[in-house]
This record gives structure tokens, C-alpha cells and sequence, in this order.
């Protein structure tokens, strides 16, 4: 039994040492986390699909729906399917190919870009502070791909996307510590990195200072007297 469970979970028994354990890891003992993208799919017999997958990537209603639907659901498998959808959407209509055809395309992606950060404030509250790790990954791709496109549009001026972010990353600080994950502050903070450096004023440096002052003094406050007694008492034996 000890050499199959040997050969099944890669450990060499008490007696092994660590470069023995990590040379004997095989297939999946080395996967620590699989994200799998679905490229293509089968053709659905849905009546005129194509023309109902074209009027949603137009479409800025339905984009309005999908974000509303994330921060008003509650439901954690409504916003995961909402923000893949708004991911597929969010590609496609940013996609820099598509904005060089015609004017009419560009100006579709400012408005779409301007949507989203329109409503900014409630979706990093819900996606951040309020969901799990998945949603707050999901969350932040999203967010991605919408500053990676206006990157590349001819007049970004007209959209401030990366600024409002961090207006709105900063002003979530000192909710930080309500956050329902730990996944979910290191997406916050990922975010936070990747628009760091339009902060002038450090004020994120400011907040993070107190936030961490904060910590600070709950530690403190949370101290035992009698825990420090006998702390120091048995590191001196």
C-alpha cells in the first residue's frame, strides 16, 4: 500500500527528503490551478443566431442589463455568467481591427467604455468587496480588456477610463477590510498596481498607510496581558 500511495501522491515516505519528494511528482502533482477558455463550440439550432449574437455586441442596453445584473442580483452564478458574457462582448467591440474600419466603430467603443465607467462605483464594490475570488478574477479581466482598448483609440481624451479607476479603486480603500475574500483584495490590489502610476498626489499610498495603522491598532487593542506573560516566560526556558 505505502509504495502505490507512494506513486499516486509523489511523497517518498517519512524517511525522504525534499529534493526526492519534488522529484518524485508526477502528472498532477504539479498543477496548482487550471483555467480552461473555450475557443469554438458546437453550431446551436437557435433561429437566427447570428443576427441576435450581433445585436447584443451592438446593443448598449443590453450591456446596462448585464452590468445591473451583477450588482443587483446577489447571485454569484448570475454575475459569473454576466461578466463572461460582458468579457466576450468587451472584446470584440474593443478589438483595435475593428475600430480602424470606420468612425461609426470607434464611436460605439467610446460609448461602451463610457457605460462601464459610468457604472464603476457599484460594480468594484459588488465584484471586490462582496464577491469571491472567481468573480473578482473575472472582474478584473474585464476591467483589463476595457483599458487595454482605449489604449488604442485615436482620441482617448474622450475617455478617462484609467483615471476614474483609480478614483474609484482609492475611494474603495477603507472598505478593504469587509472584503468576503482573500483572492478578492490581491485582484483589488492587482488593479490597483496596474493604475498606480496615474496617482499624482499618492493619495493610495495615504489610504494604505491607514489602513494598515488601522490593522495596527486592532492587533494591539486585541493583545492579552497574561498571553505576554506567558510568552515571555517560555521563550526564556
Amino acid at each position: 500500500m505505502s509504495e502505490i500511495r507512494n506513486y499516486l501522491f509523489g511523497t517518498t515516505g517519512p524517511s525522504g527528503s525534499s529534493s526526492k519528494k519534488s522529484e518524485s511528482f508526477i502528472g498532477c502533482d504539479w498543477i496548482h490551478e487550471i483555467s480552461i477558455t473555450i475557443r469554438k463550440s458546437k453550431p446551436a439550432d437557435i433561429p437566427n443566431e447570428r443576427l441576435e449574437r450581433m445585436t447584443m455586441i451592438e446593443s448598449l442596453s443590453v450591456v446596462e442589463k448585464l452590468l445591473r445584473s451583477i450588482t443587483k442580483s446577489g447571485d454569484p452564478v448570475i454575475q459569473s455568467i454576466a461578466l463572461d458574457i460582458l468579457i466576450w462582448i468587451a472584446v470584440i467591440r474593443l478589438d483595435p481591427a475593428r475600430a480602424s474600419q470606420d468612425q461609426h466603430c470607434q464611436e460605439q467603443q467610446f460609448l461602451f467604455v463610457k457605460l462601464v465607467e459610468s457604472q464603476l462605483g457599484d460594480f468594484l464594490h459588488t465584484c471586490f468587496i462582496q464577491s469571491g475570488r472567481s468573480i473578482a478574477r473575472k472582474a478584473a479581466k474585464f476591467l483589463i480588456i476595457c483599458s487595454d482598448g482605449m489604449k488604442d483609440a485615436t482620441d482617448a481624451s474622450k475617455v478617462r477610463f484609467d483615471v476614474t479607476l483609480l478614483k474609484v479603486l482609492v475611494d474603495l480603500l477603507p472598505y478593504i477590510c469587509m472584503s468576503w475574500s482573500a483572492g478578492s483584495v490581491r485582484w483589488f490590489f492587482q488593479m490597483l498596481n496596474k493604475v498606480m502610476s496615474l496617482d499624482t498626489t499618492a493619495m493610495a499610498a495615504h489610504r494604505c498607510l491607514d489602513i494598515l495603522n488601522a490593522i495596527g491598532a486592532q492587533l494591539t487593542a486585541r493583545q492579552n496581558p497574561y498571553h505576554l506573560i506567558l510568552r515571555t516566560r517560555y521563550c526564556t526556558l
